[in-house]
């Protein structure tokens, strides 16, 4: 009779811990953490878009503009994308592929203008690409100077509808014919963009679903075997 109370008592410590495991296993969610789907600094040299992190689900345009380049309009933050010629309704443009990501935000970026661009602007965004309806999200003002607290309009989080979504699409749009410096003439300057980036939470694959629901059914089945009751002998 002792060895079998051992036996039990053994069986029951073991099957405590497996319980335990499987339960932390199954049904505890791993760690969620923002992550970084795609930069662009523009620090790796004069002439290039290539993002920091992310190249391949990201991409920068822009509806008008002669002349692409780098310049230094930010105290010692480095080169930013410059375009010239932006006008009343003229916008940057990015695309991002967030297949794989939810809670997707666009995070606080820097710009500025040259003395004759447009002052007033506003950020958009479409889930169904560039030819989808884009909603307006908030607006700012570029300024002439160049200290990042001048220069730093405030990011936003998308809303669900962006989450695991390959035609997210942001515009920075020009809303305003007024120049930065208030002098008289319709607008037209060049726009500096640095420090771009969108972060969101990695979407778990489905291996760890499966580590996830298997610890789970663990849990479940030792746990019966312990609550069903012993068959009497005869």
């Amino acid at each position: 009779m002792t060895g079998v109370i051992m036996n039990t008592t053994k069986y029951l410590t073991i099957s405590a811990y497996i319980i335990i495991a499987g339960f932390i296993i199954g049904i505890l969610p791993q760690p969620a953490h923002a992550a970084t789907i795609v930069s662009y600094t523009f620090g790796s040299g004069v002439g290039t878009l290539d993002a920091d992190i992310g190249n391949a689900r990201s991409d920068i345009t822009w509806s008008t503009g002669t002349s692409v380049g780098y310049t230094s309009p930010f105290t010692s933050q480095g080169v930013a994308l410059s375009v010239t010629s932006f006008t009343l309704g003229a916008y940057y443009q990015i695309t991002l592929n967030a297949t794989g990501y939810t809670d997707i935000a666009f995070n606080p970026f820097r710009t500025n203008g040259t003395a004759p661009a447009p002052n007033a602007w506003k950020l958009a965004y479409s889930l169904t690409g560039p030819s989808g309806t884009f909603t307006d999200v908030s607006t700012y003002s570029l300024v002439s100077g160049t200290s990042v607290a001048d220069t730093s309009p405030p990011g936003f989080s998308f809303p669900s509808g962006a989450n695991n979504n390959a035609n997210v699409t942001l515009r920075m749009i020009a809303t305003s014919s007024s120049r930065v410096d208030g002098g008289a003439g319709v607008a037209s300057g060049s726009v500096r963009l640095d420090n771009l980036s969108f972060t969101g939470t990695a979407i778990p694959e489905p291996a760890t679903y499966a580590l996830w629901t298997g610890g789970l059914l663990l849990g479940v089945i030792t746990l019966r075997k312990i609550k069903r009751p012993a068959r009497a002998r005869h």
